[in-house]
């Protein structure tokens, strides 16, 4: 056989498969399947989904999603912030919101630090509110910085501050247990202003 002929027969034989499985697929005018799809093609996005269900058989809801976020027609790939979700997925919250900062929250953080100086050491800081200051800094047995300086104000004698710049005032009411107390806006202890944690 010709090279001219043989590949003549291979194109027929590639242009007949190509064409059997098109009529294979293509639904006759009068079928369920071919009215589903018609149907579906002329439909909103929700009614498609539903109508693919219900051909293959499978059980999907008509609502899409509450987390879907519909495609925008009229945005431009290239005006899009690369950053942003693409359309069409779920946007999910990437982290949890950032607590607000309060004087009671920070007296909390203070006894929450005092409580792990406590599981890493077995006791309480001793001594007055600087010394609790540099045990939580890191000046201990274990050399453990329990507080980063950045995150606290000291004054000039090295006390922790409250939000008011107030000294707290710390009481070991056992081994196990520390109170921390800011004084509170009037800079005054045992007031009805006081933050106690």
């Amino acid at each position: 056989m010709k090279p001219s002929r043989r590949l003549a027969l291979v194109l027929l034989l590639l242009l007949g498969g190509t064409l059997a499985i098109w009529l294979i697929h293509r639904d006759p005018p009068g079928s369920p399947r071919g009215e589903a799809s018609r149907a579906a093609d002329s439909s909103p996005p929700a009614a498609k989904i539903a109508a693919q269900g219900s051909i293959s058989g499978a059980t999907t809801s008509p609502n899409p999603p509450r987390s879907f976020v519909p495609k925008d027609p009229s945005a431009s790939t290239a005006q899009r912030d690369p950053a942003a979700p693409s359309p069409g997925v779920p946007v999910m919250p990437t982290s949890a919101p950032a607590a607000v900062r309060t004087p009671e929250s920070e007296t909390g953080r203070i006894r929450t630090v005092l409580r792990g100086y406590r599981a890493a050491l077995g006791q309480n800081p001793v001594g007055s509110n600087p010394e609790i200051a540099r045990a939580l800094l890191g000046s201990n047995p274990r050399g453990i910085q329990f507080l980063d300086r950045s995150t606290v104000t000291l004054n000039a004698k090295g006390e922790l501050l409250d939000d008011w710049g107030n000294p707290y005032f710390f009481h070991a009411i056992s081994g196990t247990h520390m109170e921390v107390r800011s004084p509170g806006p009037d800079g005054k202890l045992f007031t009805a202003d006081d933050v106690v944690k």
